[in-house]
């Protein structure tokens, strides 16, 4: 949070552990639990007593209702009041903010595990009562609330009374009134798999489990790994109910700011590696405002929708294509010459950050686990043009630092240097498109880079930006926010490039892996922007080796389940 505002930013904490929301959490509104709860809790703690009393020869009073009753809600209230008390008196614990107000700017919920143990099938309703009765008490009707849902299954299946719960917190997201300004999300998908791994064994191996965790299986291993994405996806849930708050907007000099606490690298990374997970974590590739970043859950459809998906073809499936790779350079990274050719009048000007490590579209994933032919190439003999000169052979160097994209189409090494059919110039800080009726490597005048499935979303379980997909048919158009047409045809139900689709609200994603349950709500909440000529319904997978194969699992979802979205009336093009 510190990132995105300028003003100082305080995170009270109220973390008693061993707590439920069914009794000592339990908010006002949920009441006490149900009469026959509280008989039997009693008669437990009476029995106790007078077990006690037998064993040692005393007289103990037995315990009274009003004493089993005190205890429900004792840690709401006493949060309540550690929140109150920082927000009344914030100079006491931090001199420097002597003579300002502070401004609660949001709540944050990561709980459950004590919930498992006969409260589960109340946990949905206490959980509702609770948000609003935060609100109530702080005077905050809309306070953004992020809920982190318990995840301490891991890459296994949630079961039981953990699943309940899980359901439950996640269940948040599609209350009416919570929309907008409450965020539930998944920490079973952000497993720290090595942990994982070792944790069976620990006592074993305790030197390296000194080194990769620390704690049993509720504290999530102990993992520091584990913790951080938790608290990374807690942050970016948060920011994004306050971007749609209208909390802080996307300030040139934010995204400066956030670009010089990038991590540190002095060589090119390739994008299937845990040092450009670290770096990509911390970048922001255009301003929230940005259409590629703008969530259209709520958009209206278009009128043709359904001709359009029929033309498309509603039967159809959706594809995964494991395509678009990219390096990330540093900020000294050398320039050199690209000779472009076919589409140099339609080419941002070198030279480019072109590092000899250039990763060509489909490299690796898609050639290691290609035919026999294709996985016996190097690195090398695809930058040279092997397979096919003929295929698109899309490049893509990314400078987080300075926060500029540099794609290529067909880009090939000779003996004499690099060339390219065409080169595209994004700076990630900025709203500008390409030239009206300019291309880009894709059809369409837009970026790649934003709009395929990395490896980091799908550990971090969101993804947070429209993907890229390709359609066979096109129309002779193109509509906000593409630049560009590749079309003759002009059937009005043919799609434009830059035509936005969405996953249907309805379509049921539960039964899907985290991976593809990640892919599918992304979806329907941000869409798909038709971005070029090529295989129907086909979404751009980096090809990264650490993403499962995903191609049969995606093909349950058929075209009859996208519908066709246009801007609401007063919706305004950023700047």
């Amino acid at each position: 949070m510190g990132d995105y505002f300028d003003e100082p930013v305080i995170l009270i904490k109220a973390a008693w552990g061993g707590h439920s929301l069914f009794k000592l959490f339990r908010s006002p509104s949920s009441g006490y639990p149900a009469e026959a709860e509280l008989e039997k809790e009693l008669k437990q703690a009476r029995d106790q007593v007078t077990k006690t009393n037998e064993k040692n020869k005393k007289n103990d009073p037995l315990p009274t209702m009003e004493e089993i009753k005190k205890p429900c809600g004792s840690s709401y209230r006493d949060m309540m009041a550690e929140v109150k008390d920082v927000m009344n008196n914030p100079a006491t614990m931090f001199p420097a903010l002597k003579g300002r107000t502070p401004e609660l700017a949001g709540f944050v919920w990561f709980q459950g595990w004590n919930d498992q143990y006969g409260a589960e099938n109340e946990y949905e309703s206490n959980l509702k009562h609770f948000i609003n009765d935060v609100r109530k008490n702080l005077h905050a009707p809309k306070l953004p609330f992020v809920i982190a849902a318990m995840g301490q299954n891991g890459s296994k299946p949630a079961k039981g009374a953990m699943l309940t719960i899980q359901r439950a917190q996640l269940a948040m997201n599609d209350v009416p009134e919570f929309k907008g300004n409450v965020k539930a999300f998944r920490t079973d998908v952000l497993v720290d798999k090595a942990a994982e791994a070792l944790y069976p064994t620990w006592e074993k191996n305790i030197e390296q489990w000194k080194l990769t965790g620390g704690d049993h299986g509720y504290h999530y291993l102990g993992s520091a790994i584990w913790f951080t994405r938790i608290g990374h996806a807690m942050g970016e849930a948060m920011r994004e109910l306050l971007v749609s708050a209208g909390a802080f907007a996307a300030e040139p000099a934010r995204v400066d700011k956030l670009a010089t606490k990038l991590p540190k690298f002095e060589q090119p990374i390739l994008f299937n590696t845990p040092e450009a997970d670290t770096v990509l974590q911390s970048l922001e590739v255009f301003p929230p405002d940005n259409p590629w970043n703008t969530a259209v859950d709520d958009w209206p459809l278009a009128a043709n929708s359904k001709a359009m998906i029929a033309a498309i073809g509603e039967n159809k499936p959706l594809r995964c294509n494991p395509d678009m790779g990219f390096v990330l350079v540093p900020p000294g990274q050398n320039k050199v010459n690209v000779k472009l050719t076919a589409y140099s009048g339609e080419s941002d000007p070198g030279p480019y950050p072109v590092p000899d490590n250039a990763v060509i579209e489909g490299w690796p994933a898609d050639f290691k686990r290609g035919n026999a032919s294709r996985r016996t190439l190097t690195l090398e003999d695809v930058q040279r043009g092997k397979p096919s000169l003929d295929a698109d052979r899309h490049g893509i160097v990314v400078d987080p630092v300075n926060r500029m994209l540099y794609e290529f189409y067909r880009l090939t090494k000779t003996d004499s240097g690099w060339t390219a059919e065409q080169a595209s110039i994004f700076n990630l800080a900025s709203n500008k498109l390409r030239p009206e009726g300019w291309t880009s490597s894709d059809a369409a005048g837009l970026p790649i880079f934003h709009a395929i499935v990395r490896y980091d979303e799908l550990q971090r379980g969101r993804i947070s930006h429209a993907l890229r997909a390709t359609f066979k048919n096109t129309r002779h158009a193109y509509v906000y926010p593409a630049t560009h047409f590749a079309s003759r045809k002009t059937d009005p139900n043919l799609p434009r490039m830059g035509e936005r689709f969405r996953l249907r609200k309805d379509f049921d994603t539960s039964k899907f892996s985290p991976e593809g349950k990640c892919i599918l709500e992304g979806l329907k909440r941000y869409g798909m922007l038709n971005a070029d000529n090529g295989i129907d319904w086909a979404i751009s997978v980096a090809p990264d080796e650490r993403i499962p194969v995903l191609h049969d699992e995606l093909r349950k979802v058929k075209g009859s389940d996208f519908e066709v979205v246009t801007p609401p009336k007063d919706y305004l093009p950023p700047k």
